[in-house]
This record gives C-alpha cells, structure tokens and sequence, in this order.
C-alpha cells in the first residue's frame, strides 16, 4: 500500500474512530521524535530515523534533552561530573555550543600556512 493509500485507508479512518481530531501524519512524526530525544536517544540516531539530510533540521529537537549536555560533558571529565544544579548554566551556553557544533559539522578549509605551523 503507497503512502497515500495508507493514510486514506487506514490512518484518517483510525483517527476518526478514535476521536482524535487536529492531528495529521507530521504530527505523529514530529511526536515521535520528540519523545525518541526526551527518552535520551542521540540526535545524529534522530536524524537517520527521520530520514533528515543535514543535522540543523534535527537539531531543533535538542531542547528537549538538556540532560545531554551534562551527559556530553561528564563522559570526557577528568576532575569530576557536571550536576542538574549546573544545568541552567549550560543553557546559557547553548548559543555558543550549538555554535560550535555548526563549526564542526561544516569545518572551514584550513590554511596550509597555519597546518604548517602547527606540525
């Protein structure tokens, strides 16, 4: 059965019968996603089950999980673990680290001369 069958056939009629009214497909996808994220699935996996080419369409899920910053955070620490009573200062860092998750994401050329000396 195509999609438009699908939704024709079987999703509108069940939506019906079961009183529900003001949804449609997207919001059942938009709905999934969101709780894939509040249940502590990554966004990259998000990104493939939704099937979205570049991660900014993704990323506006990413409010939804702030304890993944934490998480991000206590994975790599040497000195020790990042508390929820620190978590309203991640928020306030969330421009500058979806800053530069940007950068890494699209990572500008280098400059030979700079590569040079760095080796």
């Amino acid at each position: 059965m195509d999609s438009r069958a699908f939704l024709r056939r079987s999703f509108e009629p069940d939506l019906r019968r079961a009183g529900i009214t003001g949804a449609c497909w997207h919001s059942l996808r938009h709905r999934a996603a969101s709780r894939r994220v509040m249940a502590g699935v990554d966004l990259v996996s998000v990104k493939e089950i939704l099937g979205h080419r570049d991660i900014e369409t993704t990323m506006r899920y990413a409010h939804l999980a702030p304890g993944h910053l934490r998480d991000a955070v206590n994975r790599g620490s040497l000195t020790g673990t990042v508390t929820e009573d620190e978590e309203e200062a991640e928020e306030e860092m969330q421009p500058l680290i979806l800053w530069c998750a940007r950068r890494d994401l699209n990572p500008q050329p280098s400059d030979p001369k700079s590569d040079a000396l760095s080796n």
